[in-house]
């Protein structure tokens, strides 16, 4: 017993800056094999890309659904890649979602991919800072909007800009990296403003079903997304109403 306990008194305690250190290796190891793997198969990439930034819905679901059971899996890592790369449309991938998986299904997987995507681009800023964000986010008005998420009202901010679809929700997240808002804010805040338009967009794809042409269900989602903004619109203004 004497024995045990003194090797586990023995044991490694890092410090605040070597746990921080660790992370940062972990990070940077991380991304080495994601650009790995991305540079491997860069041609697969490339033809993925097109496809998606093409928005076709009907080319989307039949490739999804082409992987069987792993079609969740490719799903996910879609909406992860979509938040790195701007062509594509993650509206897009959400509705296929709705079209193959269901209503209940289309949402899980679609809201699961959507955060991982926000979690990856959220500590990609924090990580790495300014001067990275700024080579891949050519978006004006950044370091204002990292101010108002550093702000006392920064979880709101973040709250109301997922609500709203012409805010591009890849810019929010590399923002509040670069901000001093808490993590679990972050990821708060993104969650519940997600639901919404996930499911709007999930139940628009699973209709779509019933349809005779992907067009009609593209006009119906400008419409919800339409309907979206206004609300969204209204938040903000009486938001900054309050904060006066």
């Amino acid at each position: 017993m004497t024995f045990l306990k003194n090797q586990d008194d023995q044991r490694i305690r890092l410090t605040a800056p070597q746990k921080k250190a660790v992370k940062n290796i972990l990070l940077l190891l991380l991304l080495l094999l994601l650009i790995g793997g991305a540079y491997d198969y860069r041609d697969d990439l490339s033809r993925l890309i097109g496809l998606l930034s093409a928005g076709s819905l009907d080319d989307l679901v039949t490739l999804i659904a082409s992987f069987g059971l792993w079609g969740p899996v490719i799903s996910i890592l879609l909406m992860i890649l979509q938040a790195f790369i701007a062509p594509i449309p993650s509206f897009l991938i959400t509705a296929a979602n709705g079209v193959i998986f269901g209503v209940l299904g289309g949402i899980m997987i679609s809201w699961l991919g959507a955060m991982l995507g926000a979690a990856g681009t959220f500590y990609l800023a924090r990580y790495l800072g300014l001067a990275f964000v700024r080579k891949i986010q050519k978006s004006g008005g950044l370091i204002k909007k990292v101010d108002e998420i550093s702000g006392r009202y920064g979880t709101k901010v973040v709250l109301l800009a997922r609500l709203l679809p012409f805010i591009s929700f890849d810019f929010i997240s590399y923002a509040a990296g670069l901000s001093n808002i808490k993590a679990l804010h972050f990821f708060i805040a993104t969650g519940l403003g997600m639901i919404p338009g996930t499911i709007a967009y999930v139940l628009l794809g699973n209709q779509i079903l019933a349809l005779s042409r992907y067009s009609v269900g593209i006009t119906l989602l400008v419409l919800i997304a339409t309907v979206v903004a206004l609300i969204g619109a209204k938040l903000i203004k009486k938001f900054q109403l309050g904060k006066k």
